[in-house]
């Protein structure tokens, strides 16, 4: 079993880098990237930061985290009254409208304040290719 990977922001933008590299590719497929595709997106990360040793689990996972992260942010983003701030990297609101949404999810207060620069990256990676809905299901 592999150790728990240690990203940095750096790797973070090296992957999705890479994602969006890939995004229209052979490599990707209905559901995402093949097997090759993410072996190949491993090795580009291997090969530009060696010292991290990574393996195609936590480069998934970490592909996972970052989608989930954007999907959040997203649907915030989107909400009345709400909108980003493509300078700061962060949601851009009244302190009236962060209770609402904190009202509704306690979860989302660790995003107030909290700066999310691969969010413009993510939107070019994702718009139109997450799958949505109620019996929407995703692979791990």
């Amino acid at each position: 079993m592999a150790q728990r990977a240690r990203w940095t922001s750096q790797y973070e933008k090296g992957l999705v880098d890479v994602l969006t590299e890939y995004n229209f590719s052979h490599y990707r497929g209905q559901n995402g990237c093949t097997s090759e595709g993410w072996n190949r997106i491993v090795k580009y990360l291997n090969d530009h930061f060696p010292e991290a040793k990574f393996v195609k689990s936590q480069v998934q996972d970490k592909e996972g985290q970052l989608k989930k992260e954007y999907k959040v942010v997203k649907s915030i983003v989107n909400r009345s009254g709400i909108s980003w701030n493509s300078t700061s990297c962060m949601i851009n609101t009244t302190p009236e409208k962060w209770e609402e949404i904190v009202e509704e999810d306690p979860k989302f207060r660790r995003l107030q304040g909290k700066e999310f620069p691969l969010f413009d990256a993510l939107d070019l990676l994702y718009e139109g290719n997450i799958a949505q809905g109620k019996h929407c299901m995703t692979s791990s």
